[in-house]
């Protein structure tokens, strides 16, 4: 099953969440660390799907995306938000 699979057991998703509970019971040294970690990959993981779940009239910028040249420009912008950006840049 790859990683984007909604379903079963198989999903990144669901090894997160069956991960976070494990963590969660066992109280291990370096679980509040673990779950912090496993909360941001759980939040990239939904909006990855999220994303290639849009029909592919859908715009806005979570769509824009898929595109390579808008998405690699979006992620620059991301990066460095102080730069003086234009569209030229």
């Amino acid at each position: 099953m790859k990683a984007g699979d909604p379903k079963g057991d198989g999903g990144w998703l669901g090894q997160f969440i069956k991960l976070a509970v494990s963590e969660v019971a066992e109280k291990r040294a370096g679980s509040e660390t673990v779950l912090t970690k496993l909360s941001e990959l759980m939040f990239v993981d939904v909006l990855r799907r999220y994303v290639e779940s849009l029909p592919p009239q859908h715009t806005g910028w979570l769509a824009g995306l898929r595109d390579p040249h808008l998405g690699k420009a979006l992620a620059l912008i991301h990066d460095r938000p102080a730069h003086n950006w234009t569209v030229g840049r």
